[in-house]
This record gives structure tokens, sequence and C-alpha cells, in this order.
């Protein structure tokens, strides 16, 4: 596609954008300045825990690990891959959803009785 084409059909969807979109956009082509307070990315260094972790494994303990990754993230504040790639919090929901499933177990038959 020609630039010109891809500038036209930029325009015909512009409305359907989100403003963090066209922002990024303007940004990106030099109209706009990367605002001072935009949020910096925060890495936990190597070897260290991060700070939402707590948090995260005490309310899936006190949910019994029946909230979405999805649920818990959007409460911490952050992205949901964010969570899913944790291998400490891996590690975690798999033993408390194996605890719950020892405790439910399967269903046992009720016991006939001779009548």
């Amino acid at each position: 596609m020609h630039p010109v084409e891809e500038f036209r059909s930029l325009g015909q969807r512009w409305h359907k954008l989100s403003n963090r979109t066209r922002s990024a956009i303007l940004v990106m082509a030099g109209i706009y300045r990367v605002p001072r307070d935009a949020r910096p990315v925060r890495r936990t260094p190597t070897g260290e825990q991060p700070h939402w972790l707590p948090t995260a494994l005490l309310i899936l303990k006190d949910a019994n690990a029946q909230i979405s990754d999805r649920k818990l993230a959007r409460r911490l504040g952050i992205a949901q891959s964010t969570l899913a790639r944790n291998p400490t919090f891996q590690q975690a929901r798999k033993s408390y959803a194996q605890s719950v499933r020892k405790v439910v177990g399967k269903r046992q038959k009720p016991l006939r009785t001779k009548g």
C-alpha cells in the first residue's frame, strides 16, 4: 500500500482508535512529545521478589484458587501476563488448586441400606 493510501486509511479509522493509540501514533510521528508523567517500566531485579507477589498469594489463598488471573491482576494493578509468567505464582496456583481438589475429592455414592 502506498504511504498516501495508508495515511488516508488511518484518517478514516482515526475516530475508532483509543486515545492512547492516537497519542502513541502522534508521538512516533514527532507531533507530540513523550509526556513527562509517562509511567516508567519497572522491572524487578533478578532474584528479588516482585512487590505484588505476597498480596497476590494471600488473595489466591483466600479465594481457594477460585479467582481468575484476570480478576486478580486487575485487583493488583498489574498486567495479567505479568502474573501468568511468574514461576512462584504459577507454582502457588497449582498447589492451592490441588489442595482444594483433595478436600473436595470425588463424590461418594450414598450407602444403600437393605430395607
